[in-house]
């Protein structure tokens, strides 16, 4: 895959801005955009967002799959499953279009639970790379993770290859998300 000069400086921006600069991510969204421009699609921003959400929200892209593989095992043995997982949808959501970062009395309090059973959720979630806690604050560990579970909890995934109409309003959506969080 191309990782050189052959896109413009704004397509590598954008590679960036959605992979939050992880390795794997990065990889994954390149060859994507690699596929793109074989079958004649010069590369541009809007080929990034459309490649990210391909990505990450159609079944057979690479980022879904590691998403649900890294979700469904770190979640897999844990007691409180079903705790554990409305945490991390909570902390997926967005306050003002931006990603939610939330004190455990806010945690706790929104899930009407007590803050010391709240704690030890936390406590797992930070020991599995999944969450962490920076100044007393919670948040997710990774941003696409993040954006992969605030999608799919509410059931938008994609089974078949989408058609780039399909994904129009998604792609909105998305940019409005970043624009707002940066």
């Amino acid at each position: 895959h191309k990782l050189g000069s052959q896109y413009s400086p704004d397509v590598y921006a954008e590679v960036y801005r959605y992979t939050a600069g992880f390795p794997f991510y990065i990889v994954a969204l390149m060859q994507q955009l690699n596929r793109f421009e074989q079958s004649g699609e010069a590369i541009t921003s809007d080929s990034v967002r459309y490649a990210f959400l391909l990505e990450t929200l159609w079944r057979g892209g690479q980022i879904y799959n590691y998403c649900r593989y890294v979700y469904d095992l770190s979640l897999q043995r844990a007691r409180g499953y079903g705790m554990l997982k409305a945490i991390l949808q909570f902390l997926a959501e967005e306050q003002g279009g931006a990603p939610v970062r939330l004190t455990l009395s806010e945690i706790a309090h929104s899930l009407r639970k007590s803050p010391s059973a709240v704690r030890e959720y936390l406590r797992w979630l930070s020991e599995v790379d999944l969450v962490e806690e920076r100044e007393h604050v919670y948040q997710f560990r990774d941003p696409v993770l993040r954006f992969w579970v605030a999608y799919t909890s509410k059931g938008i995934e994609m089974d078949a290859f989408p058609r780039r109409e399909d994904l129009a309003g998604l792609v909105s959506d998305l940019e409005e998300r970043f624009q707002r969080a940066a």
